[in-house]
């Protein structure tokens, strides 16, 4: 039960960052309208779509689909947070809500029911949930320099969103036969059996995805991150800081469920494209993230 309300708390970070947020925190609406116009809530010029790669061809999905996925999600978060507590600070989940709000807005999914989480752990580690749910570790969320590096993390996990990675896995794997179908249901059997489905697919998705899916979302995080009005390279900045903490034997699942930090760059190395080139600056809010990690580590 205390899993399911921790959810509902992040479900309402999420809907005030879409809608009021801090300072005036723009509307998905708005976020979109600012996009189409050329200007970003990052606070410069939103790089245009045309300059990047063409957007990833997804395969449609019936409504019944989406809501086997978010339902996926929902419950993997709630074996999850069943274990690990989340950050008690209302004004750091709301800060990075409203980061991954503006990235996702940029994306090929943007009227999922998003939700943006950080976890009181010092680990460095961030991970996506089928449907939408992102969540990233207070150790990580410390050590990142800019807003900039916050929302290319972001954006490799909700690249993995938008390409159905983990969600693609589960059913391969037939971790749940219909998860809807059960949700549906009152019966203790299908409660029994639905527990047992999401603790399978709890380990699928802890087991992490294959090098090419990983690669696949750095690419496609790097396109989000310049689309929302981000430093397009600041990913290679996240990676390297990685590669230190890697070289200092930081035991971090991140390191067992990711391809190495300097193979990982090496891919992105290969990846060019003029319009990512472009958007390799700063953006003007980089340097917010630092009130909010003095709030953090108080």
């Amino acid at each position: 039960m205390r899993t399911y309300h921790v959810i509902a708390q992040l479900v309402g970070v999420g809907f005030l960052a879409a809608s009021a947020g801090m300072a005036q925190t723009p509307t998905a609406q708005e976020l979109l309208d600012q996009m189409r116009s050329g200007t970003s809530p990052s606070g410069r010029t939103a790089l245009p779509s045309a300059t990047v790669l063409p957007r990833p061809k997804l395969s449609s999905s019936s409504g019944d689909d989406i809501a086997s996925e978010i339902n996926l999600g929902r419950g993997i978060a709630e074996q999850i947070l069943g274990s690990v507590q989340v950050l008690r600070d209302p004004a750091v989940q709301l800060y990075v809500s409203q980061v991954g709000q503006i990235v996702a807005q940029s994306g090929e999914r943007p009227t999922l029911p998003w939700i943006f989480g950080v976890i009181d752990t010092p680990s460095l580690n961030a991970f996506a949930l089928p449907g939408g749910v992102i969540l990233i570790s207070r150790g990580l969320f410390e050590q990142l320099d800019t807003e900039d590096e916050l929302a290319a993390v972001l954006a490799h996990e909700i690249a993995h969103v938008q390409r159905k990675h983990h969600y693609k896995v589960v059913k391969r794997q037939q971790a749940i036969a219909d998860v809807s179908a059960l949700v549906r249901q009152d019966q203790s059997p299908a409660a029994g059996l639905l527990d047992v489905a999401m603790k399978r697919s709890t380990l699928i998705v802890a087991r992490g995805l294959d090098k090419g899916a990983e690669y696949e979302a750095d690419r496609d995080g790097m396109v989000l991150t310049a689309r929302a009005g981000y430093d397009s390279t600041a990913l290679l900045s996240v990676l390297e800081k990685l590669g230190k903490a890697s070289d200092n034997g930081d035991g971090s699942l991140l390191f067992s469920t990711h391809p190495s930090p300097s193979d990982r760059m090496a891919q992105l190395a290969i990846y060019e494209d003029p319009g990512l080139v472009d958007a390799s600056r700063l953006s003007a809010m980089a340097g917010r993230i630092r009130s909010f990690q003095s709030r953090g580590q108080r």
